[in-house]
């Protein structure tokens, strides 16, 4: 029975393979060997021409290719890490020497401020007069529209008044005239049943 070993390098492209009880393998002659070829033909890498056996070990040339697409990759990476160091690296200021606290002096800056302050209060001012002025405004309104809807339900009355009286007035005049007709006829009715009874 054959056990096999297998080493790899620090950068883990190249490896080399150690049979153990190697002893063991001699004494077992032509046979064994021939039986642990096919084994060893199925472990060995897929290209045949990377594999190197001498004296019990199986040495694996590195695939050039990967090798080649490693350190490609390393180097990138390298330079992507190199580009971002400098893009982050702080900047040299480079300014001309000022006078302290800026150009303007501290007069100037107390003037600016009680402009601005000044201003303000005079925008708050403007503002609450036409506030007031707005809200005099709609009481005047108010009582435009008051005054309007009194004169209105006095007029209203007053002509409810008004078709009262001439209604009753109304009432009246036919009360007269039905009475004065009823007067009328009956006077008639007398008149014509005294001259029935002189004929007579």
């Amino acid at each position: 029975m054959s056990y096999s070993r297998t080493y790899r390098n620090s950068n883990g492209v190249g490896a080399y393979r150690t049979n153990l009880n190697e002893g063991q393998n001699e004494r077992q002659g032509a046979t064994g060997s021939q039986a642990e070829q096919p084994q060893q033909e199925e472990t060995a890498s897929p290209s045949l021409e990377r594999v190197n056996r001498r004296d019990g070990f199986t040495m694996f040339r590195p695939d050039e290719k990967k090798r080649a697409h490693l350190t490609e990759m390393a180097r990138r990476e390298e330079e992507d890490a190199r580009a971002h160091r400098e893009a982050r690296r702080v900047q040299h200021v480079h300014e001309r020497p000022a006078r302290v606290g800026g150009t303007t002096g501290y007069s100037t800056v107390v003037k600016q401020k009680q402009k601005a302050v000044t201003s303000a209060s005079k925008g708050l001012e403007m503002q609450k007069k036409r506030e007031q002025w707005q809200r005099e405004k709609r009481e005047r309104e108010e009582k435009e529209l008051q005054e309007k809807k009194a004169k209105a339900r006095a007029q209203s009355e007053r002509n409810e008044a008004l078709r009262a009286v001439r209604a009753q007035e109304a009432m009246e005049r036919h009360r007269n005239d039905h009475r004065w007709k009823n007067e009328e006829f009956l006077d008639r009715l007398e008149r014509e049943s005294d001259r029935y009874d002189y004929y007579r």
